[in-house]
């Protein structure tokens, strides 16, 4: 049983982008956002990290385990550069608690808006896809 090295070398980018992103905060248009995003990746590449862990306790059929890996590392991948994105543009749409204060341009709030629902969609369809896969593979042992 061999874990997802995919899982785990982009979990631990993820997690080495966040831990340096945390040395610059002070440099983004609001600071707040970058915060979060500083956040969100660690905590998604720790994530990623122990998905590629629990990969091999995993039984999937109609998806192959590649594109389910896929849509996790994107989607965990997007969410934490739209917020990345919105700490730079100062947007607020779809961030108001960290973002109060701050606005972007239509167009702006609109992408920002676009890549965290993709990233959302994303890791909750892997997510789903795996759960269902996990408890596949304990019902056959």
């Amino acid at each position: 049983m061999k874990p997802n090295y995919r899982l785990l070398i982009a979990g631990s980018l993820l997690l080495l982008f966040g831990l340096l992103l945390g040395g610059i905060i002070p440099l983004f248009t609001n600071p707040r956002l970058a915060l979060s995003a500083h956040n969100q990746g660690i905590i998604a590449g720790v994530f990623l990290l122990l998905l590629g862990l629990v990969w091999p306790y995993a039984v999937f059929q109609r998806i192959n385990s590649v594109t389910v890996s896929v849509l996790l590392m994107i989607g965990t991948y997007l969410i934490w550069i739209g917020i990345l994105v919105s700490s730079v543009l100062g947007t607020s749409r779809v961030t108001p608690i960290a973002g109060a204060g701050f606005v972007g341009s239509n167009g702006q709030e609109i992408a920002v808006a676009c890549i965290l629902i993709v990233g959302s969609v994303m890791t909750i369809f892997g997510m789903l896809i795996l759960v269902i896969s996990i408890v596949r593979g304990t019902m056959k042992s």
